[in-house]
């Protein structure tokens, strides 16, 4: 009797490791719009373009092609939304990225006509539906006398080239004006989940003068997507346990055989 206890203890603990082995993470994500301005000036004069696939050490196969661009309808001044070479930060970086200039976005905006915005596009639709949410993150520095930019306030839409009235806000964020970076976090509303046109929009204000000297850095942007489970990985996991009990049957009923021999 002593036997059978082990063997059925080694089989409740087989089962458990396989599970454990196989149970998706609940927290897997996927890397899908990935901004280090690392020598990545669009065609156009003012705009950025986004890391491409499959990124860092080819480990971020699902990385997208996106643009920042200056907004249409609340623009940066002339010049003052450019790269600032030796003002970047590994602050938020994607594990295995490796800055050759050390550069990030320079949102200078010496002007007191704010706001001012620039935005970038990503597609978050999914054939199964597989992102439960979506986190935007980056690394924010300000710099100046005390006049520089002290609002950022994230909004997103979700049609094509959308206008300012398409523009949903959802976080507002008090900028630190002490010259060190700061990791930011802000979760996307459900509404962004599943939409083809997804735009994503930084709007600076609060600026005091129109003095020069004033710079609010941004840098390593990005955009992640909490994902469901796939349907295989339980698959995997039950096959696997169904296996170890069968296998433990079998020995189960040739002990007892023997045992009664």
């Amino acid at each position: 009797m002593r036997l059978h206890k082990l063997s059925l203890f080694g089989a409740v603990v087989g089962a458990l490791i396989l599970t454990a082995a196989f149970a998706p993470n609940a927290r897997a994500t996927r890397e899908l719009v990935y901004f280090n301005f690392e020598g990545v000036v669009g065609v156009t004069p003012g705009t950025f373009n986004s890391v491409p696939a499959p990124g860092p050490g080819a480990a971020y196969p699902f990385l997208q092609n996106s643009t920042v661009i200056n907004s249409p309808s609340s623009p940066f001044p002339l010049g003052q939304l450019a790269l600032a070479p030796g003002q970047g930060t590994t602050l938020n970086q994607l594990l295995g990225d490796a800055p050759t200039t050390n550069t990030a976005l320079d949102a200078m905006g010496n002007d007191t006509n704010a706001p001012f915005c620039f935005q970038f596009g990503a597609n978050t639709f999914t054939s199964g539906n597989i992102y439960t949410s979506l986190s935007l993150s980056f690394a924010l520095n300000s710099v100046g006398g005390g006049s520089q930019f002290d609002t950022l306030t994230l909004n997103y839409a979700t049609v094509a080239s959308p206008t300012l009235a398409d523009f949903t806000n959802f976080d507002t964020i008090s900028i630190n004006q002490d010259a060190g970076y700061y990791t930011i976090t802000s979760a996307l509303p459900a509404g962004a989940l599943q939409q083809a046109n997804l735009t994503l929009e930084f709007c600076f204000s609060g600026a005091k003068n129109s003095g020069e000297g004033d710079h609010t850095y941004i840098d390593n942007v990005r955009l992640t997507a909490t994902v469901v489970p796939e349907p295989s990985s339980y698959i995997g996991g039950l096959v696997g346990i169904l296996g170890l009990c069968w296998f433990q049957r079998r020995w189960l009923v040739r002990s007892l055989r023997f045992r009664r021999a």
